[in-house]
């Protein structure tokens, strides 16, 4: 029966360094679609400078491994309506990193992990 105290204490050891593994607080950079939803009135999507955008979390390895940060859940819907509400009518409308950011802070779905855009410096919607 040594061989078998033995893959218990393998078995044991491997579990204790996944959980101290998965209990640690990680940094992440993943890669998020990004789609347009709520247009202005009478206009159409032409463009979209980028279509990727790089959020970066910070949070406990055993969070990452949930659904939410699962490739199909890892789209960013910016709603034209309300990122121009301030703005002048026009057709090209431009999004630094901060106001990303901010918007994307008050979205369902993202939570206290998210840190900030990483990149891309803006982006730019192209309308019609």
């Amino acid at each position: 029966m040594p061989s078998l105290a033995f893959v218990t204490c393998l078995v044991m050891a491997a579990a204790i360094w996944l959980f101290t593994t998965l209990s640690k607080e990680y940094t992440m950079t993943l890669e998020y679609q990004v789609s347009c939803k709520d247009l202005p009135a009478s206009k159409q999507l032409v463009a979209l400078s980028d279509s990727v955008v790089n959020l970066t979390f910070t949070t406990r390895g055993f969070n990452f491994l949930g659904p939410k940060y699962s490739d199909s859940h890892r789209q960013i819907n910016l709603s034209l309506t309300t990122l121009t509400q301030n703005s002048s009518k026009r057709n090209v409308y431009t999004f630094n990193r901060r106001v990303l950011t901010e918007y994307i802070r008050t979205q369902p779905g993202i939570d206290a992990a998210f840190m900030e855009v990483e990149t891309p410096e803006s982006i730019t919607v192209y309308l019609r």
